[in-house]
């Protein structure tokens, strides 16, 4: 399979998680009780969730949407980089942009999932007594996972953008 023909299957296959992305979070608006099941069973601090009101739960719903659409945009010009490796535009400047899009939706998404995991979790105790109600801020594996494949594509468009410079300098001398 040639690098054109499988550029345009990834962009392509983006599309899912894309769709999945959005389909998840209006099945979860329309049906916030679904959002509480995973709330609890991803939740490991102490939420008492007999006092949290369905309002909570919209608010929690509606911040935790936050990193995800953060990524969708991010995936949106993966898409796109690898739209134009898919029409053998490997050294556009468009493609370091892309490229760049995605580093930042990666980093920018590491920075508000930590920001969203301290107010969610504010938001679900704010009915608990005084002195029970929790403060998060959440770290794993994962986090710094994205953070680094974040700043490998911020390299990687910066590479693209020096190589669409080279190419242009080496048309010029031909």
């Amino acid at each position: 399979m040639t690098t054109e023909k499988m550029s345009k299957v990834i962009s392509h296959l983006l599309l899912v998680p894309i769709a999945l992305l959005f389909i998840m979070w209006i099945y979860f608006l329309i049906n916030i009780g679904a959002f509480e099941d995973v709330a609890r069973s991803n939740i490991s601090y102490a939420i008492n969730w007999d006092s949290v009101s369905e309002f909570q739960l919209y608010v929690a719903a509606l911040l935790s949407l936050l990193p995800h659409l953060i990524i969708a945009w991010g995936l949106l010009h993966l898409r796109q980089l690898f739209q134009a490796f898919s029409e053998a535009r490997v050294f556009d400047k468009d493609n370091a942009q892309s490229a760049k899009r995605f580093a930042k939706s990666l980093v920018f998404f590491w920075v508000c999932s930590w920001i969203v995991s301290v107010l969610v979790s504010l938001v679900l105790s704010w009915n608990h007594a005084s002195g029970q109600k929790v403060l998060s801020i959440q770290f794993n594996s994962e986090h710094l996972a994205v953070l680094l494949l974040g700043l490998v594509f911020w390299v990687i468009a910066k590479v693209l953008l020096q190589a669409h410079y080279l190419e242009k300098e080496n048309k010029a001398f031909v």
